[in-house]
């Protein structure tokens, strides 16, 4: 979601700012365009020669799924990023796959496209933004009939993502990741032990991606969503306590001399004060929430704010505290409410066409419609 509303690829970390938005050359929409880029009209190596209206897919030396990849090793993807690591890399091809799934269906690009945005949109709203903000919460901020209720964030007709937001309320993220993951049955056994998300420079021995998936490295995907009765493994609770390896990101150390500028809780921190964001607690003023009181009596910076505020008002970290709760889910609704082709604007009463697993379509259900592996 984050790489598909933003990209800023010319801030330096060094360069002081205080705009109201980061530089952006993505829509600041739920769209896709991380996935689709520009179409197969424009940039044609992402898809198939013979059928350009199907995703171009790939597959490892041993001949299981992966992104499609040139001789190098790079992925050929809309949005390179999402070859960051094996966990996004491979919820990346599910979105090749879904898309082509839907385009067997209908026989359409633009149709298939559509089915697949709004799916993605609805699994945004209603099952991602409902676990992190509480489903009453959601349910005001979309208001009704296609007008959104927000009460600070005005996104207009080209909206751009907030400076809070992309640099603090939407890296809340940081504190979910776990240090270790298993991916399947068969390689947690063979292994003997979960796969570690980095392992410092040790590439082989991690999750870190830019790479063609090594064999039997395939996801098992009920163990990451519950499906069928699977227990999948949980992200971690919200708190100011980031998994180690994020502390040592593989980053080459000829482009990153200092240990510290490799550590993305360092990093993040860093940004917020070099693009001025304001403080958590003023924040929270701006909004009338409660005020947490800062650390020897000074203010917080926001993203860390928010992480303590989720674990204090939060359900112990299980969701996001009232202030982070509503700049998430204002700006998220915000942006699927300023794209006119969202189901948001063109049919507000719509809901998945697709079966789902339970009473409402989730992850899980777009995963399975994505032909993914699910079980072992």
């Amino acid at each position: 979601m984050a790489h598909d509303v933003s990209l800023d690829a010319g801030s330096a970390l060094d360069e002081k700012g205080n705009g109201a938005s980061v530089p952006n050359l993505r829509t600041a929409r739920l769209d896709l365009d991380s996935v689709y880029g520009s179409g197969p009209d424009d940039q044609r190596f992402l898809y198939q020669r013979l059928d350009p209206r199907q995703f171009l897919l790939g597959a490892n030396e041993k001949g299981q799924p992966d992104l499609p990849r040139n001789a190098e090793g790079h992925a050929l993807i809309a949005d390179t990023r999402n070859d960051q690591n094996i966990l996004i890399a491979q919820m990346h091809l599910a979105f090749l796959r879904f898309h082509n799934q839907r385009l067997a269906q209908t026989r359409s690009f633009d149709e298939a496209r559509r089915l697949t945005r709004w799916h993605y949109q609805w699994v945004v709203i209603d099952d991602f933004l409902t676990r992190l903000c509480g489903r009453d919460l959601v349910t005001s901020l979309l208001g009704q009939w296609g007008r959104p209720n927000l009460r600070f964030f005005r996104p207009g007709e080209n909206a751009s993502v907030p400076i809070e937001f992309a640099l603090a309320g939407f890296r809340i993220g940081h504190s979910m990741v776990r240090p270790k993951y298993g991916l399947n049955d068969a390689l947690d056994v063979k292994l003997e032990a979960p796969i570690r998300i980095f392992n410092g420079d040790m590439i082989a021995a991690s999750l870190a991606g830019e790479r063609s998936i090594p064999d039997g490295w395939f996801i098992q995907w009920d163990r990451f969503v519950e499906h069928d009765g699977s227990r999948p493994q949980l992200s971690k609770r919200f708190d100011t306590n980031i998994a180690w390896p994020l502390h040592l990101l593989p980053l080459p150390g000829f482009l990153v001399p200092k240990r510290a500028y490799r550590s993305l809780s360092f990093l993040t921190l860093l940004r917020g004060w070099r693009m001025s964001l304001p403080s958590g607690q003023a924040v929270a003023r701006r909004m009338g929430e409660s005020v947490l009181a800062g650390e020897n009596d000074r203010e917080d910076p926001l993203w860390w704010y928010l992480l303590r505020e989720a674990e204090a008002l939060g359900d112990g970290g299980e969701r996001l505290g009232p202030v982070g709760a509503r700049l998430v889910g204002e700006v998220l609704v915000g942006l699927l409410a300023s794209d006119p082709t969202s189901y948001y604007r063109v049919q507000p009463d719509w809901e998945p066409t697709l079966d789902a697993e339970g009473v409402r379509f989730q992850l899980r259900d777009f995963l399975r419609h994505a032909g993914v592996r699910m079980k072992a």
